[in-house]
């Protein structure tokens, strides 16, 4: 067993103040879950509710109505196109998809993302357990003035789906595979997992960069598991319990 150190007089037991800025990420007891790699604190900026956007939807503030919807509407359209079969890679269309939920948003998921997002993590978050909420997650310097906080995330959730277009396994097999691990088509994957049925995302800046996470649940990326079941659009809608076949070709 390891002795407990003597605490001399006069010694700091620990550094006062809020805490934000010495961990990297606090578990839900309110200690560190590792610290951060240096002392420096960057305080995130997240955007804020106006008059003209609004933040109704989950009320949680550093927020926007429209950024939610934007963020929601950009995975569903994709998820369309790959459910109805539109999706080529190499000339070749990927297969339907029989069970392709539409996402939801969850003001639950959009709060995960953001605690994490304002500790100014350098990377994504690496849940112990292995049992929470997947997360997809972007870090990158600022290029220009001119960014917003929507015009980057439409960047960022882009790039996320396009690295398919690198990895023909995933899509013309519709399988997940050990193989795909840590390979950047995960954020593909993760938005394309057809179980999945809700989501939460966040966005700000820390420093000269900006941060997204966006969040899903059921989770995705299982070895081995069907990305989606290939047939027929939306034929097993009711079957899962997923409701009917809506537009676009997505369950629910």
């Amino acid at each position: 067993m390891s002795k407990i150190p003597d605490i001399k007089e006069g010694e700091k037991v620990y550094e006062a103040g809020s805490g934000s800025c010495d961990c990297a990420y606090c578990d839900s007891t309110g200690l560190c879950a590792f610290p951060k790699p240096t002392p420096t604190c960057i305080k995130a900026i997240f955007p804020q509710p106006t008059a003209k956007e609004r933040d109704t939807i989950c009320g949680h503030g550093d927020m926007t109505d429209t950024l939610r919807i934007l963020m929601m509407d950009m995975h569903n359209i994709r998820r369309a196109q790959l459910a109805s079969g539109q999706l080529k890679y190499d000339g070749q269309s990927f297969p339907s998809a029989t069970n392709m939920n539409r996402l939801i948003w969850s003001c639950a998921l959009e709060k995960e993302a953001h605690d994490y997002l304002a500790t100014c993590p350098k990377e994504a978050y690496k849940n112990p357990t292995c049992l929470g909420p997947m997360e997809n997650f972007y870090r990158a310097t600022i290029s220009g003035n001119s960014s917003t906080f929507k015009e980057t995330s439409k960047k960022i959730l882009k790039q996320w789906w396009d690295v398919y277009q690198n990895y023909p396994n995933p899509g013309l097999s519709a399988d997940y595979t050990a193989s795909l691990i840590d390979t950047p088509v995960e954020s593909y994957t993760r938005m394309a997992w057809a179980q999945t049925r809700e989501i939460g995302c966040s966005i700000a800046k820390c420093g000269n960069e900006y941060l997204q996470s966006c969040r899903y649940r059921p989770n995705g990326n299982v070895i081995n598991k069907p990305i989606y079941n290939v047939g027929h659009v939306c034929s097993e809608c009711y079957t899962l319990g997923a409701g009917p076949c809506g537009s676009g070709g997505l369950c629910g």
